[in-house]
């Protein structure tokens, strides 16, 4: 099968692609989709971590005696502080060495997690 002459509106982009070549393409893809995967799940958990309080609004209002509306600013402040992080700790993976940067914030969670679990009344 002959090649197409590129379209020209595109440059060198041909809209026909050979089986070969796409064998080619995909040989050279195949590295790089599981970690393209893993990204795309660990940001889907993410996300959704931002969302998890909002169906168990009620039981958390009747357990703490929060009013309906104080309640409402859960959900809100939960998703200014995933904004705040992506805004202002996000950059500074650019920045600093990312070995102690990542052991850094896993320190810090823990010790926020630890401070937390001894604070709650069982």
């Amino acid at each position: 099968m002959a090649a197409l002459p590129p379209f020209p509106l595109l440059g060198n982009v041909t809209f026909l692609i050979s089986p070969q070549d796409k064998q080619i393409m995909n040989a050279k893809a195949d590295p790089l989709r599981w970690r393209v995967f893993a990204m795309a799940v660990t940001t889907a958990i993410t996300i959704a971590n931002v969302y998890h309080c909002q169906p168990i609004l009620s039981k958390i209002s009747d357990t703490l005696g929060a009013t309906d509306a104080q309640i409402g600013n859960l959900p809100v402040l939960t998703q200014v502080g995933v904004g705040m992080g992506l805004l202002f700790l996000a950059p500074l993976g650019d920045m600093l060495d990312r070995k102690s940067w990542s052991s850094a914030l896993s320190f810090f969670s823990y010790a926020h997690c630890s401070a937390c679990r001894s604070q709650t009344r069982c």
